[in-house]
């Protein structure tokens, strides 16, 4: 047949088998269906005798279901069946983890956890040449299995998966890299894999936008809550590209603390959200989040750090976020009630997020107290008084700040003066009763944190530091093997640092080494050896012990 009469013939059996059965569309597929044989037939011998075609009945409709199969998919929102399929996708462990991290685009997704998540390398146990290498690099036998992900695996995955090359990583992998068998190597026990439901979903030629929500548990119930998050993919030949991954934060937002605001430590366009009480989950109060361009920049409470009754703000009436611990970062607080009692929480910025201070409403130092005034106005004239910008003339009045801070959570922080960077001006060291340990510094008016860290100073046997080389020394004992190991701390400025450690045993003399950075933790052999030879440069400086001996008046005192 021409083109010309197979359109026509489409048109003319359409035409007639709505009039012949009163149908408002009929498929190829479906005529069998709703006529009889012998209707088809008569139709269609009526059709070539108008047409004057020598074309057989089943001729035709054999070439009409190769028309419909060549006709292109409509753009628009997504059946039932069409989500099913990017859920089947997504729950498959192997692509799990390219929804574990939020990101604009994939070059910025978080390798660490897209591995975790269990779909690329393998598993290898004591015994395998692998596991010994790992073991020898890192100078522990774990006792139980690790991952290795070949590095060609690792490309190859990211290529097909993303459809940019790894090496464009912002985010990769930071795992030891055994350059025997050209592979990373982790020890990790619990899987990151969620389950996912796809819950609505449009297309626009290749380019799908699909809603989504975890339902697994991976989250935990001390986590945050689980919004929805929209991800972008491209079908490539048959298989899916992500584009794009990011949280719909403001999806249940409460207004009335929810909206734009402008802090130092952002740069992009940041929002405040807020939630109310999630229902049904005892669990959870009131929560607020920090977005910057679509990205968490922290969230409040922490429940990674809060104790349980923070979980549980019952009523917020304010929340301002100010600079009050002088190190030109906004921190915050928030006024409101726990269990029907006032409360002034003020909550600490740092590069890891918010962690608590204190509650000024229990506090008798503070004059919001006294008062009975329980405003955030309030609680910033007790904080700044007249340092409204909280910058200071020079590091005795900021350090006396810092002081005063820890005084009002009374508390037991411990601190000392050192010289520890290479000016003339003393650093202070302040050490809290959970073992928090924070170097500060002045710069141009604010404090600069040079460390924060965690240390077990119970097991730390010595606490030391080179004078003016941004240099610090901890000795740790480990009952566990009877071992020590030395953490050789280099500080280089806003919480940048690069740390190296050696560890050995007495009786055997056994000192193994190996290096780390905060900066890039992706070890190589090469820096393996190298760190040999810097920790036995370390190992000749001239070292002070930490004292940590003065409390916050003896701080006022000293700098008097």
């Amino acid at each position: 047949m021409k083109n010309a009469k197979r359109i026509a013939l489409l048109a003319m059996v359409g035409a007639l088998a709505c009039t012949t059965v009163g149908c408002k569309a009929i498929t190829v597929s479906s005529l069998d269906e709703k006529l009889e044989d012998t209707i088809l037939e008569s139709l269609w011998d009526l059709i070539k005798d108008m047409l004057d075609l020598d074309v057989e009945l089943e001729e035709a409709q054999e070439y009409l279901e190769t028309l419909e199969e060549e006709v292109p998919e409509e753009n628009g929102q997504l059946s039932a069946e069409e989500l099913k399929e990017f859920q089947d996708h997504f729950n498959q462990e192997e692509f799990n983890g390219l929804l574990a991290t939020d990101y604009h685009k994939p070059e910025d997704m978080e390798w660490e956890l897209v591995v975790y998540s269990g779909g690329i390398g393998y598993k290898v146990e004591d015994g395998a040449s692998e596991y010994d290498a790992y073991c020898q690099f890192s100078g522990y036998d774990f006792g139980k299995p690790i991952i290795i992900v070949p590095k060609n695996d690792l490309e190859e995955f990211a290529k097909v998966n993303t459809g940019v090359d790894y090496s464009a990583a912002t985010k990769p992998l930071k795992e030891a890299f055994l350059e025997d068998f050209d592979a990373y190597a982790f020890y990790h026990v619990d899987s990151l894999y969620r389950t996912y439901e796809f819950t609505e979903g449009t297309k626009d030629g290749d380019t799908y936008t699909l809603t989504y929500k975890s339902t697994g548990e991976a989250e935990g119930e001390d986590e945050e809550r689980i919004l929805p998050k929209q991800v972008v993919v491209k079908k490539v030949d048959d298989n899916y590209q992500v584009v794009s991954n990011l949280t719909l934060w403001e999806t249940d937002a409460n207004p009335a603390h929810t909206g734009e605001i402008s802090i130092p430590q952002c740069t992009g366009t940041c929002k405040l959200v807020q939630y109310n009480p999630a229902e049904g989950n005892a669990n959870k109060g009131i929560e607020f989040r920090v977005i910057e361009d679509d990205l968490l920049v922290a969230k409040l409470p922490d429940y990674t750090y809060a104790d349980k009754d923070e979980r549980l703000w019952t009523e917020v009436d304010d929340i301002q976020l100010f600079d009050f611990t002088g190190d030109n970062k906004a921190d915050a607080v928030i006024t409101g009630k726990k269990d029907g009692k006032p409360y002034v929480g003020l909550y600490k910025y740092d590069n890891d997020g918010f962690s608590k201070m204190t509650d000024l409403a229990n506090k008798t130092s503070a004059n919001a107290k006294a008062k009975n005034d329980y405003s955030i106005d309030c609680a910033k004239e007790f904080l700044l008084g007249d340092n409204k910008e909280c910058k200071f003339a020079d590091y005795k009045e900021a350090y006396a700040h810092i002081a005063h801070l820890a005084e009002l959570t009374e508390d037991d922080y411990k601190f000392e003066l050192a010289l520890i960077n290479d000016d003339d001006e003393p650093e202070l060291v302040q050490l809290s009763p959970n073992n928090l340990l924070n170097i500060f510094t002045f710069k141009d008016g604010h404090v600069e944190t040079l460390l924060c860290d965690y240390y077990l100073f119970d097991s730390c046997i010595i606490k030391e530091f080179v004078e003016k080389a941004n240099f610090v020394l901890f000795t740790n004992y480990h009952e566990r093997n009877g071992g020590y190991e030395n953490e050789y701390v280099i500080l280089e400025g806003d919480e940048e640092y690069e740390i190296y450690y050696k560890e050995w045993n007495e009786e055997t003399a056994d000192n193994p080494s190996y290096a780390s950075s905060y900066k890039d933790d992706v070890s190589r052999e090469d820096d393996h050896v190298a760190s040999q030879e810097k920790i036995s440069e370390l190992d000749q400086q001239i070292f002070q012990d930490f004292q940590l001996n003065l409390s916050p008046s003896d701080v006022y005192s000293a700098l008097k």
